[in-house]
Formats: structure tokens, C-alpha cells, sequence
């Protein structure tokens, strides 16, 4: 989905194009930008480009679950209009995933386009869900999901309208394996139009809600038959929350403290 992309869309656009791995369809669905957005997209004569139109903006996340029920491929690549996929990132995630089946998603570590320091992502299963337990995993564009996981979980929740992202990661988080590559396969920009900077306050509220129900249902899904099932009224202040996802995951886990 774009909107409003003109400035980084080529960039983003030629990026997918030059793939090592060439056998995709290209969903491309303008939110009803207001600039030169869906002129750049029509400027593309490539046969893979499937190129729709919003008549108005209906927000990021129901323009993604738009395009997941057009997807005919077995995967699904999650792309951005303003970040940049390295030549290999297709060809890599997708012979990753034909060698590993019991996986249902697969992210990646990623370059940044600022001099800010960048934390180290998690990169296996059991570290990507003790890291959501406090924020984001994953570089969501830098996702490739099987599309029938996806459309069994009828897409992004559009209640979360800032985070939903997130969301999407927790719940994969508790259905099935999901993983990093090591490999930087995904340039991410920061700029102060995108959402995690121009509704910043808004996302923080979000990804708290977020972040309380997937303690209670991490809590929940890895308790003892002798603990009782926890509500949001227990994780009602996060850290307790987290103390309380440690602690049920210890006593039943005897390998958990090298993720603490």
C-alpha cells in the first residue's frame, strides 16, 4: 500500500523489480494519494505489477488485506512504499522457507538510513517472543508469510489502526514459528511522514493494548494446568505483566535463562 509516496516510490518500486527472484505478482494499491503518487505507479509497463486505485483513503491496513485477498502466490511479501529490498531478499526468504516448512513467517535484519544506533534484532523463535513481550520483533517490511497462515487469520486487525503490525506479529507469535535471517535484505527509511513518526503518540497507545493482550494470551498459552488463567487486570502495569510471562515461562521451561 502507498500513499502520498512520490518521493521514495521509484526507489521502492525498482527495488522489487531487480530481484534475483523473478516469479511474483506485484500488488501495488494507491490509498487516493494526492501527489504523483498513482502517475509513478502507471509509468511501470512490467507485466508482474497489478496496479490498483483507491477512490479514498481507507488507511494502511485495510488496503494490505485488500491485497492479501488478491494474492495468489503461496507466500506473501510485505513491502512499504518508502523502504528498499536488497536484490536478493525474494530468492533468499523464499528458498529459506522451502527448506524450513514448520515455519509460517520469516523477517530479516535490516540496514537504516539514519546514524542512530540500531539495536540487534532477535533472531530466533523463542527470542522473537520474549522481545514482543516488551515492542516490535520484526521490521515489518521486511516480512514474507505464508498466505494461507495469513488469510487464516483474516489478515491485519483494522481496530489497531497505527499497530496492527504488531498485532499481526504476536499472534503469529503464538500460532506457529517465525524467524529473522541474519541477512540484511531491507533498507528501512525514517522520515517524518510515516506512521511510527507522524502518529507516534497514537501508536504508543496501540502497541500498549497490544502489547497487554498478547501477555495475557503468552501467560495463558504457556501456564501450568496448576496456574490459574490470567486476565488484563493482572498485566495492567507492564512490568508485572512481564514479570509474570518470566515467571510462568521458567517453571515450566528448563532452558529459559538464557532468554532473559
Amino acid at each position: 500500500p502507498v500513499y502520498n509516496m512520490e518521493l521514495y516510490l521509484n526507489e521502492a518500486i525498482d527495488s522489487i523489480l531487480i530481484q534475483t527472484f523473478t516469479d511474483f505478482e506485484f500488488i501495488i494499491i494507491d490509498g487516493g494519494s494526492t501527489d504523483n503518487t498513482w502517475n509513478i505507479i502507471q509509468s511501470y509497463e512490467d507485466k508482474r505489477i497489478v496496479p490498483i486505485q483507491n477512490d479514498v483513503n481507507s488507511g494502511n491496513y485495510p488496503s494490505r488485506n485488500k491485497g492479501m485477498k488478491m494474492a495468489r502466490g503461496r507466500y506473501i511479501a510485505v513491502m512499504d512504499g518508502d523502504d528498499i529490498a536488497m536484490p536478493e531478499r525474494l530468492e533468499k526468504q523464499y528458498l529459506y522457507f522451502e527448506s524450513n516448512p514448520n515455519l509460517i513467517a520469516l523477517g530479516s535484519e535490516f540496514e537504516i538510513d539514519t546514524k542512530e544506533k540500531k539495536e540487534i534484532i532477535p533472531l530466533k523463535h523463542r527470542e522473537i517472543c520474549f522481545s514482543l513481550l516488551r515492542s516490535f520483533g520484526l521490521l515489518h517490511s521486511s516480512l514474507m508469510i505464508k498466505t494461507d497462515v495469513l488469510k487464516s487469520l483474516n489478515g491485519y486487525s483494522e481496530k489497531y489502526e497505527y499497530a496492527s503490525d504488531y498485532d499481526l506479529f504476536c499472534m503469529l507469535s503464538l500460532i506457529g514459528e517465525i524467524e529473522n535471517l541474519p541477512d540484511k535484505l531491507m533498507r528501512y527509511r525514517k522520515h517524518e511522514k510515516q506512521i511510527s513518526q507522524a502518529k507516534k503518540v497514537e501508536q504508543a497507545e496501540c502497541a500498549k493494548n497490544i502489547r497487554r493482550q498478547y501477555q495475557v494470551s503468552f501467560i495463558n498459552k504457556y501456564k501450568s494446568k496448576y496456574q490459574s488463567l490470567v486476565t488484563f487486570s493482572e498485566v495492567g502495569i507492564p512490568e508485572i505483566g512481564l514479570a509474570i510471562c518470566y515467571y510462568t515461562y521458567a517453571a515450566n521451561n528448563s532452558s529459559f535463562d538464557k532468554y532473559r
